[in-house]
């Protein structure tokens, strides 16, 4: 045997086993990239499902897993996928493929996916099965699974296998039948082959193989090009597709957190708007409660002003027990002037505004105000010899003054000093006085200090706020100092507070002062004027001590008097009285029939009726006004009755 042919059967053999073992690796290399592609796109998935999935596993918002789920089986690959929690339990799923195989692997989630602590890839029966736990913090809430299907890679495998086989075997076929050429022309192409596999089998898939010839070895490089080109395309588009998915899971993720922002200021919203409609309700029934209590109030003050002042009116000026009574009267007067404030506080009384002297009213408040605060709290009251006028209600800056009072000793349960001051304020343009920017003019100054306890910055900053107290909430309501804020609001005026914890608080109310003068208070009256008369009037109160003392003060004055338990009574009494009714002095709130309709029904009977309407709530809180001639508020005094019937009835 010839060199020749031991040349060209050495070569025939080598190139042989060249091309085999170049076709085997390039076989594997190919699959274990494609292998390598999809575990890659299946961790990738099962990554991106379990960063979406946290938020709503910890909500337990199913449904928007379900929507996850939906974006994760259009995937070609996809089997199924599903969500399970810490304990193994699937909270929604999604199968695309055979049922059957995928309860087959539901049997070992709690053995093996549960107890998974990090990521883990499984392959068994034509699948890949991906799980990966899903974390809050370091609790471990549950955990995301996929299958893939290696159907299309067992496809791509064997499409690889044969391609390369036949390529393979034409290699050795060409090589075998141009072996004598081989030693000048085809010894330098193998090499080059060789290289460009080895580069190919590291992954360059950019290398080409530079062909001189245009032969087998040309054609053959020319399709280890194409075969390497179609790689890195197909490379190419897997990764736009996994861009492409990765922007479609981002958007998907941006829509749900606005969604769950959106939501979330709902929620805010709703629950301000629940707290303020409470508050509300909680104010409405106070005020409900206030306004109702004041009305009884001033049906019993009603007897005990009046019967104090027709007792006044029979007392001789030096009989001993006109001082016991006057005490009664006074009494009785600041009972009713407390029914006004409780009727303001329930929106069910007008503010009577006049000019006062804040000293004066201090003055006349002393006693009281040092009964209210005890013995073991030293009062001390400084008043600004010329301090200026006000403009205000009076029975409002009584209040005031009185909440601010109980609030300091409140602050001072161990005892102390209150001192209460009063000072004027010319605050020119662009002045201020403390937290508040005062318009400029002259203001009165209204001081209260205690050495109590004091309030830190928190606290000051709610301490006007309805309903917010320090206090147990069986001693406090949270009323008093925002009812404070509301009355000087009202009065065109402002409070301000400065305190520190164990320093004690300073409140300081700022009113306005007027030019106006104060004007002198009247002397009371202890006796009846001349308002007698003789006409008939028919008297409707449901309130028998109400009832009975204005019909006690009528007759004494000479009227005859026909009286009624109610509206319907009336009606009876008006159908059995042949002689004339002069005038109607009926309550506006009855059992049976409110004085309004019964003012309508009589008027018709009798045309040129005069009518008076008695109530314990202000003009126009529950009154037509265009309803009777005259309205009269209880409580009122025999002499406010009998100048209210005698005007009416010498009224043309």
């Amino acid at each position: 045997m010839g060199l020749k042919t031991k040349f060209v059967l050495s070569a025939s053999v080598l190139l042989l086993c060249f091309s085999i073992a170049s076709t085997l690796i390039n076989i594997r290399s190919q699959q274990r990239i494609a292998r390598e592609r999809l575990v890659g796109k299946a961790v990738a998935m099962t990554s991106l499902l379990a960063e979406s999935a946290s938020d709503p596993l910890t909500l337990l918002y199913v449904e928007d897993l379900r929507l996850l789920l939906s974006d994760v089986l259009a995937a070609e690959e996809v089997v199924y996928a599903f969500v399970f929690d810490e304990e193994g339990r699937i909270l929604t799923d999604g199968t695309r493929r055979v049922r059957s195989r995928f309860r087959a692997l539901e049997d070992d989630v709690s053995r093996n996916a549960v107890a998974a602590s990090e990521l883990l890839v499984q392959q068994r029966s034509g699948l890949l099965d991906v799980t990966e736990p899903i974390f809050l913090g370091s609790k471990r809430l549950g955990g995301v699974r996929i299958g893939f299907s290696l159907e299309k890679l067992e496809g791509e495998a064997a499409a690889i296998r044969d391609r390369n086989l036949g390529l393979g075997a034409g290699f050795v076929l060409v090589g075998v039948c141009l072996a004598m050429a081989m030693v000048v022309r085809v010894t330098r192409p193998l090499g080059r082959l060789v290289e460009f596999t080895r580069a190919v089998s590291r992954g360059e898939l950019d290398r080409r193989v530079r062909v001189d010839t245009r032969d087998e070895l040309a054609l053959l490089a020319n399709s280890f090009n194409s075969m390497t080109e179609s790689l890195r395309t197909s490379q190419e588009t897997l990764q736009a597709a996994h861009d492409e998915l990765e922007e479609r899971v981002a958007e998907r993720t941006d829509d749900l957190l606005r969604a769950n922002a959106a939501l979330e200021r709902r929620i805010v919203e709703t629950r301000e708007l629940e707290t303020q409609l409470r508050e509300s309700q909680k104010m409405e029934a106070v005020g409900r409660l206030a306004a109702g209590v004041a009305h009884d109030f001033n049906n019993l003050l009603t007897a005990i002003l009046g019967y104090s002042n027709l007792l006044l009116a029979d007392l001789a000026p030096d009989d001993p027990r006109r001082e016991e009574i006057e005490e009664i009267k006074v009494a009785g007067e600041r009972a009713a002037s407390l029914t006004e404030q409780l009727l303001t506080f329930g929106r069910k009384q007008t503010v009577h505004e006049e000019v006062l002297d804040l000293n004066a009213m201090l003055g006349g408040m002393g006693s009281l105000i040092r009964r209210l605060v005890g013995e073991d709290v030293d009062l001390v009251i400084e008043l600004e010899p010329k301090l200026g006028p006000v403009e205000v209600d009076a029975g409002q800056i009584q209040q005031v003054i009185l909440n601010l009072t109980i609030n300091a000793r409140d602050a001072m349960p161990d005892g102390g000093t209150l001192t209460l001051r009063t000072s004027n304020l010319e605050v020119r343009e662009g002045g201020a006085a403390g937290e508040l920017a005062l318009a400029p003019g002259s203001w009165v100054v209204l001081s209260v200090r205690d050495t109590g306890i004091g309030m830190d910055a928190e606290t000051r900053s709610h301490i006007f706020e309805p309903f917010f107290t320090t206090k147990e909430w069986s001693a406090g309501t949270g009323l008093g100092l925002s009812t404070v804020y509301g009355i000087l609001q009202q009065s065109r005026g402002c409070i301000a507070v400065e305190s520190e914890p164990g320093r004690g608080s300073e409140f300081r109310a700022y009113l306005p002062s007027v030019e106006s003068t104060v004007p002198v208070a009247p002397e009371p009256e202890t006796v009846l004027p001349p308002l007698q008369g003789s006409e008939t009037v028919l008297i409707a109160e449901d309130e028998s001590s109400v009832r009975r003392l204005a019909s006690r003060t009528l007759q004494r004055l000479g009227y005859r008097v026909l009286v009624a338990r109610s509206g319907i009574e009336a009606l009876e009494l008006e159908r059995k009285h042949d002689g004339p009714i002069h005038l109607l002095v009926s309550d506006v709130v009855m059992p049976g029939m409110s004085g309004p309709e019964l003012v309508g029904r009589l008027t018709r009977l009798r045309p040129g009726l005069k009518t008076l309407l008695i109530s314990g709530y202000a003009k126009g809180a529950k009154l037509d006004p265009h309803c009777g001639d005259a309205f009269l508020r209880k409580p009122f005094t025999p002499q406010d009755l009998g100048g209210a019937v005698r005007e009416l009835l010498d009224a043309t």
